[in-house]
C-alpha cells in the first residue's frame, strides 16, 4: 500500500501537500520506527499528518512522543461535552491546545455541531473547526468542481 501511496504523491506532487493522513484509534500503533518511517516517506512530499480522535485513548499521547506528527483533531465527544459540562470541558480542551501550541500542532475540533459549540471552540482559539455545523460530507466531485469553475 506504501509503495501505491508514494508512487502516487510522486505523480500528482503539485497537489501532495494538500493531504492529509490521520492515525486512528483502531489498532495500536506497535512498530513505531517502521510508522516513523512511513510518515517521514509522506511527509518528504509535503503531506501531513494527523491523530484522529485525540483525548479519546491512552494511546494517543504516546504518540505524541514517539511520531511526528502535525495536526491533533479532538475528539468529537470531548467538543460535545462543552454542552454538559462547560466549565470542565474548556480547561480539558485548553490543556491540550497549551500542549499543541508548545509543539507546533495545529488543532481541530471534530464534531463541531451547533453555533454554540462553534463559539466557545472559537473563543478556546482553536485554529479548526469540523462537524455538521459547518457542512455535510460531500463527495470529492462536488469540491473539485467548485474548484475548477
Amino acid at each position: 500500500m506504501m509503495k501505491l501511496i508514494t508512487q502516487e504523491l510522486f505523480r500528482h506532487k503539485q497537489n501532495a501537500h494538500r493531504l492529509t493522513f490521520e492515525i486512528l484509534e483502531d489498532h495500536e500503533i506497535k512498530e513505531y520506527e517502521q510508522v516513523a518511517m512511513i510518515f517521514q516517506q509522506l511527509k518528504a512530499f509535503g503531506s501531513k499528518i494527523a491523530i484522529d480522535d485525540f483525548g479519546s485513548g491512552y494511546a494517543n499521547y504516546i504518540y505524541l512522543i514517539k511520531l511526528d506528527v502535525d495536526i491533533l483533531k479532538i475528539d468529537g465527544s470531548l467538543i460535545q461535552e462543552l454542552l454538559n459540562y462547560p466549565e470542565r470541558t474548556k480547561m480539558m480542551l485548553n490543556s491540550i491546545k497549551v500542549l499543541a501550541d508548545i509543539y507546533g500542532y495545529e488543532v481541530v475540533a471534530e464534531f463541531v455541531s451547533n453555533k454554540e459549540i462553534y463559539d466557545i471552540v472559537h473563543e478556546l482559539d482553536i485554529t479548526y473547526s469540523q462537524g455538521y455545523y459547518l457542512g455535510e460530507p460531500k463527495p470529492i466531485e462536488e469540491y473539485m468542481n467548485k474548484e475548477q469553475n
